[in-house]
């Protein structure tokens, strides 16, 4: 009998004891808790802070692949070169100069999020644009008048880079066709229609196998320095990244805009007609698409265009500037200049072994991190963390 009994005391104890660790586990685990909820509510919530971390930490994962790739000495050369060569003094001129087209791309595709819409057909869009400004601008000299030649070859460019991106919009509209596919389409419409007339064209250069400019004044965007290739087109950019800062959130038409991207049946209620807005979106960003190629091809310093059957990456910038900046036309200003410096860094990473492929491999990775800034926030929301833990936050504050 003593013995049982000593057996029920050593049960009891034992019971005792762990149910005092099971409550003394319960009470670290939901002190844990309510100090990741409370953490979670420190989490940077402002746009600008989250993605500069973003960046920052971006940045480090690609020095990483860059030990992996390349060593770890080559990894803090191409991590210096990437870092510092757009910002030497006989560099930096190219970089406001590269600049501007990426700004006016980004902003073109930003302006098709805000819709709902994904311009994956500004390649083409941005080829068709130059090929028509160039055409116009070495066709069609405005009798050597200075500014009329350019202004004229601009507007050309836009019309065309409008045009082609309202096809999409159309087809969207009226036959619900995604604009994702007939804007890939449209890419290969413009490659091989560019490599089929490019080479018949009066002004076309057999010893370059390409067009570009011929005319060294009029035809050009003038000059902002004597000693670089940076021109008024930065000045555009900027301008125009403002202007559509406003409209987008101080007018009638940037609310409808994002109206029909945040719920077409809703905007429709409203009185917004989507189909219109749709068409009206994607012309907006075709014509943008298509100053950044006036920018590009009508310069001091023009990229040429060639009768290639690849399509020109470029454009693509667009997506990267677009996603980074949220579709913040402010935001697109920072992030261009970013990406263009970045750009500048990497032509050079190729001296030392590193492909010059390597800055997109930083974007990408960038692109993720910003992507994800939501789904991180969230985790710290009320759908991810039981009730049971916020009511514990709460009965502390009351208890305070």
């Amino acid at each position: 009998m003593k013995f049982l009994k000593i057996i029920r005391q050593i049960h009891l104890a034992g019971k005792l004891f762990f149910k005092g660790m099971v409550i003394r586990s319960k009470k670290i685990i939901n002190d844990l808790l309510k100090k990741i909820v409370l953490a979670g509510k420190k989490f940077p919530q402002s746009p600008l802070l989250s993605t500069l971390i973003s960046i920052i930490i971006g940045l480090l994962i690609s020095f990483i692949i860059m030990i992996i790739t390349g060593g770890f000495s080559n990894a803090f050369e191409g991590l210096s070169i990437l870092l510092t060569y757009g910002g030497r003094s006989s560099k930096i001129g190219d970089v406001f100069f590269r600049a501007g087209p990426i700004i006016l791309l980004g902003l073109a595709l930003g302006i098709g999020f805000k819709a709902g819409l994904f311009n994956i057909g500004a390649p083409g869009q941005f080829l068709i644009g130059g090929l028509v400004g160039l055409c116009v601008d070495n066709l069609f000299p405005a009798a050597g008048i200075p500014g009329l030649q350019l202004v004229v070859s601009v507007l050309a460019a836009i019309v065309a880079g409008a045009i082609w991106s309202v096809v999409p919009g159309i087809l969207k509209s009226f036959f619900n066709v995604s604009e994702v596919i007939t804007g890939i389409m449209l890419n290969y419409v413009a490659v091989y229609l560019s490599f089929g007339i490019v080479p018949k064209l009066p002004f076309y250069d057999a010893n370059k196998s390409s067009v570009s400019t011929l005319f060294s004044n009029y035809g050009k965007f003038p000059l902002l320095s004597n000693t670089s290739m940076v021109d008024i087109g930065i000045i555009i950019a900027i301008v125009c990244a403002i202007v559509f800062y406003i409209i987008i959130n101080k007018t009638k038409l940037g609310f409808k805009i994002k109206a029909v991207g945040q719920n077409k049946d809703a905007a429709q209620y409203a009185g917004i007609n989507p189909k219109k807005m749709i068409i009206i979106t994607m012309g907006i960003a075709g014509a943008l698409v298509g100053l950044a190629a006036s920018l590009f091809y009508l310069s001091h310093n023009p990229e040429l265009i060639r009768p290639e059957s690849t399509i020109n990456t470029t454009a693509f910038d667009g997506i990267f500037v677009a996603l980074i900046a949220n579709s913040n036309p402010l935001g697109t200003i920072f992030t261009g200049f970013f990406i263009s410096y970045l750009r500048r860094g990497a032509t050079t990473l190729q001296i030392i072994g590193y492909s010059k492929h390597i800055t997109d491999v930083i974007m990408g990775i960038i692109i993720y991190l910003v992507s994800i800034q939501s789904f991180i926030k969230n985790l710290f929301k009320k759908k991810f963390i039981p009730d049971k833990i916020h009511s514990l936050i709460k009965e502390d504050k009351t208890n305070a």
